[in-house]
């Protein structure tokens, strides 16, 4: 009976010691083979495994010894103009959190147009939306950082060789691919077996959308609590809204690997 009593003792500690400790999150994948930031797949292992909530990108974070790497991969034209012109931010929390203080800005947001409306954007020809994302990537050749450690707050030219950060953007036939590989060094004061054994969280977001119109009301035919306006724009009862759509987040949370 005593013997019995000892053992259940046991166990009953076993499992309070374990649901009191913190609990890890998955590991990632220790990057094996070199990354090189050009904006080509060809580094790494398809199809990604982590997606957003509308499926519209997929994404991959892995680690060696010395660097995070991130890929963002997207075939939807319209994720892929709101990546472009609006931008991403990735943020970085080596707490496990979802603390936002070291951020990295890539592509940079562009200037507001107000004759660009996104709702529209799908309605172009195929040669139109290409000629428009080729545009928007010449203009994608400055990056942004903030809150890394030993590094600069301020924008960079992606090609500055005294930044160990590297990021890269290329459209591939129909697929845009976002490369960055961000220096460890720069995340964590000391890479040690304490900062493996904690949680780490890193966020891929697509930054909001300027305000734009709202076009529910075509200039052919315009509807309002019912009443038709044939060939005319004009909103009875006010000026037209407008409509904004917010950052969207994707976190993960993971600890680093080695080897």
């Amino acid at each position: 009976m005593h013997k019995i009593f000892f053992v259940s003792l046991l166990i009953i500690i076993s499992i309070s010691i374990n649901s009191c400790s913190p609990k890890l999150a998955p590991a990632a994948r220790f990057q094996q083979s070199a990354i090189v930031a050009d904006g080509n797949t060809n580094d790494w292992s398809m199809p990604l495994p982590f997606t957003n909530d509308h499926y519209t990108y997929h994404y991959n974070i892995t680690n060696d010894d010395k660097n995070i790497y991130i890929v963002i991969i997207s075939k939807d034209y319209l994720t892929q103009i709101r990546m472009l012109r609006s931008g991403i931010t990735v943020y970085f929390d080596p707490t496990g959190e979802k603390n936002k203080n070291i951020s990295l800005f890539f592509p940079l947001r562009k200037p507001d147009d107000p004759s660009t409306h996104y709702k529209n954007e799908n309605q172009l020809s195929s040669a139109d939306q290409k000629n428009e994302m080729n545009q928007l990537l010449l203009q994608s050749d400055y990056y942004g950082t903030a809150g890394f450690i030993n590094m600069e707050n301020g924008q960079f030219n992606i090609k500055n060789e005294n930044h160990t950060v590297q990021v890269a953007l290329k459209l591939n036939d129909s697929l845009l691919v976002y490369e960055a590989i961000i220096p460890l060094r720069n995340l964590v004061e000391e890479l040690n077996e304490k900062e493996y054994k904690k949680n780490f969280s890193i966020c891929v977001a697509l930054n909001n959308v300027p305000n734009q119109p709202d076009e529910s009301f075509a200039p052919s035919h315009s509807n309002y609590n019912g009443i038709h306006l044939s060939g005319t724009n004009t909103r009875i009862g006010g000026p037209k809204k407008n409509t904004e759509t917010k950052e969207e987040d994707s976190w993960y949370q993971f600890h680093l690997v080695n080897k």
